[in-house]
């Protein structure tokens, strides 16, 4: 049986299992003009590739911290990073899914679904891959300043 925690707690449990203090998520609208603003999804694969173990280690905490910030679209994205990092593309794209339905102007999370689409060797991979690209190249066009333009 899970122990149902506050939404918060997963967090802790996070930064104490991987050793990964988590950064404060930005959320990557398209009026940043940015490619990607998450610096969390490297840090998870880095720390990985690096201990081998910790891998596994995250992916059995994972249903305890969903269960603790069901929510939070931060946990969702992590899940879909920790299961992509694995390999289990199957079951990123549907953490990432709904991280997108609590979130879905965050880009970096079309971005990470994207590549696991096609991972899965789904068409729909790289149709989102090429709008996220032509979403940033064309704002950037329409809006050269950007966000310090008055």
């Amino acid at each position: 049986m899970i122990k149902k925690g506050p939404a918060s707690d997963w967090i802790r449990d996070f930064e104490k299992v991987s050793g990964i203090a988590l950064p404060t998520r930005k959320i990557n609208k398209i009026t940043g003009a940015v490619l990607r603003e998450d610096v969390l999804f490297d840090r998870v694969a880095a720390a990985c590739f690096d201990r081998p173990a910790l891998g596994p280690a995250l992916e059995r905490r994972l249903p305890l911290w969903l269960s603790w910030a069901p929510g939070q679209e931060q946990c969702w994205a992590l899940a879909g990073y920790v299961y992509y990092c694995r390999g289990r593309y199957r079951r990123a794209g549907r953490a990432l899914a709904r991280a997108i339905q609590l979130e879905p102007e965050n880009l970096d999370n079309w971005l990470d679904l994207g590549m696991t689409l096609r991972h899965l060797g789904e068409p729909l991979g790289l149709d989102i891959l090429l709008d996220h690209s032509l979403f940033i190249m064309s704002y950037r066009k329409l809006n050269p300043g950007g966000l310090n333009r008055k």
